[in-house]
């Protein structure tokens, strides 16, 4: 997936995912939305080449993919599809690369309280790529003690 890990990745890195919104598009998923200084959505600035798939994350809970139209999706159940805000399903050339380790549970929070409160979104103030270390890996389960 070296080309999806790093279309993701230039992404944060140029802060396009900066003054974003996560949009929750039903209940099993949730979208990020690229939007632009004046409030457009970059989406059609923000596909993929060419679509990637790996059988390593395809069925599990909270993984982060990029649907076939190049929406970024966030499944939080086992084998849901991607369905980005257009509320069509994108299992074709779903391109599904990360899987949420740390802050699965501010996910869960932020959506209960959109639905409690009838919000449809939440904004992302900035994205960064940040480096781990070993002991934070090994209190999360990520790595063994």
């Amino acid at each position: 997936m070296p080309h999806t890990v790093y279309t993701f990745i230039d992404m944060v890195d140029r802060k396009m995912w900066d003054d974003s919104t996560i949009v929750y598009t039903g209940n099993s998923s949730v979208e990020l939305v690229h939007n632009s200084p004046d409030g457009n959505s970059l989406e059609g600035d923000m596909t993929l080449a060419f679509s990637e798939h790996s059988n390593e994350f395809s069925d599990e809970r909270n993984t982060v993919g990029f649907t076939g139209r190049g929406q970024v999706v966030l499944k939080l159940d086992k084998d849901s599809r991607l369905h980005s805000a257009d509320g069509e399903d994108h299992e074709d050339g779903e391109s599904i690369f990360a899987k949420v380790i740390i802050g699965v549970s501010t996910l869960s929070f932020l959506k209960q309280e959109s639905n409690a409160k009838k919000i449809p979104s939440t904004a992302i103030e900035s994205m960064r790529i940040v480096d781990l270390t070993d002991d934070r890996l090994k209190q999360y389960g990520v790595i063994p003690y």
